[in-house]
């Protein structure tokens, strides 16, 4: 009997516990949701997380859900009929921690600030708050929401932010205006990553980059805008069995400006930044491209041409010079392009591999015919 009974406790539990799963939508509510946001968020596996602020502002929906070890996730949602339907989730866009985090509206720009704040679980009787991080996003005409201002409350830090330029401020108040980085950054609530932020002036103008004027050549490029919040593996050439940098780990992200030179059977020639100091030029596939963009094909020469002396190949021609590959006096290339006092070639030195060298490190072709009598 007691055997039975504890295999019938035991399905129970199991039904109930799938009734939950398949219901999908399981976190505590500590503050009141609107019935038709629960309706949205059904689908969504919440177990373990609270519900801890929630706002309609602007035509959207906002909803902060927290787990005990932490981890922040905001939801928003857009109209959709009689109800609302998920237009981001993300837990880089808000900030981490076990801090209570609200989501409020924010006077300054008619938009909404992110706050985490006070002790967890919040004490409403309580007179003394600290306020540590705050992220402010403001709605954009094409329905966007960007992020427009971080202030860190421990570091005394506030970073005014725009797609080309972070604006540092720090003193006592973090409103003392320090100066400025110039590159592209992220902005867009569903893309951004809050703790990839630049956390100091000197940090930023480390770290931001712009796309390079390219010094001329048979190699030309144009800035193409991907969709945020990805990355893609970089090869440096139009395939996997060309060599990868980094130690095999080379990859770009799409947070970040990309140039495109062309498509290669499938495969697009890039430059992107990883650093201020170092660039690369490798492939990423073709299917990364928006699903608008117009990418011409790739034009190369194609001759074969000797090594003269021991060059160094490189796969940033234009900042670093870092060496991917050695060649020998004597080895025979493909001359693919040129780019400013760079030739493009293609080698086979333990392994396939595109890259740079110096123009005058190979021979030129052989002039053949008659002369004129």
């Amino acid at each position: 009997m007691k055997r039975f009974l504890a295999v019938m406790l035991a399905s129970i539990l199991l039904i109930s516990a799938a009734a939950a799963f398949a219901d999908g939508y399981s976190a505590t509510d500590q503050v009141t949701i609107p019935d038709q946001i629960h309706e949205a968020l059904k689908k969504e596996a919440l177990s373990g997380y609270t519900a801890t602020s929630c706002l309609e502002h602007s035509g959207c929906a906002f909803v902060v859900m927290q787990a005990a070890n932490g981890t922040n996730i905001l939801y928003v949602l857009n109209p959709k009929g009689s109800g609302w339907s998920i237009y981001a989730k993300t837990s880089k866009a808000v900030p981490q921690g076990t801090g209570l985090v609200t989501v409020e509206s924010d006077w300054e720009k008619d938009g909404i600030v992110l706050i985490q704040n006070y002790e967890h679980p919040y004490n409403v009787d309580s007179d003394i708050h600290s306020f540590e991080k705050r992220a402010y996003y403001t709605k954009k005409k094409n329905g966007t929401w960007q992020l427009w201002k971080f202030r860190d409350e421990v570091a005394w830090v506030t970073i005014a932010a725009s797609e080309n330029r972070l604006a540092y401020y720090g003193g006592q108040d973090a409103e003392e205006y320090q100066g400025s980085a110039y590159g592209t950054v992220q902005t867009d609530l569903r893309y951004v990553n809050l703790s990839s932020l630049p956390g100091t002036l000197k940090e930023a103008r480390n770290k931001l980059t712009i796309a390079p004027t390219l010094p001329g050549g048979t190699l030309t490029a144009e800035v193409i805008k991907f969709t945020g919040g990805k990355k893609y593996e970089v090869y440096s050439g139009p395939g996997e069995n060309y060599l990868r940098g980094a130690n095999g780990k080379a990859s770009v992200s799409t947070n970040d400006w990309i140039q495109v030179f062309g498509e290669q059977n499938g495969w697009i020639m890039i430059q992107y930044a990883i650093d201020s100091t170092h660039y690369r030029i490798g492939y990423i596939q073709s299917k990364a491209l928006p699903k608008k963009a117009e990418v011409a094909p790739l034009t190369l020469v194609g001759n074969v041409r000797t090594v003269l002396q021991t060059a160094a190949v490189t796969d940033d021609p234009l900042f670093s010079g870092e060496s991917i590959a050695v060649l020998s006096e004597g080895t025979e290339v493909t001359l693919l392009g040129t780019l400013g006092e760079y030739a493009y070639i293609e080698a086979n030195a333990n392994g396939q591999f595109r890259g740079f060298v110096p123009v005058a490190s190979l021979s030129v072709p052989e002039i053949t015919g008659e002369e004129n009598g």
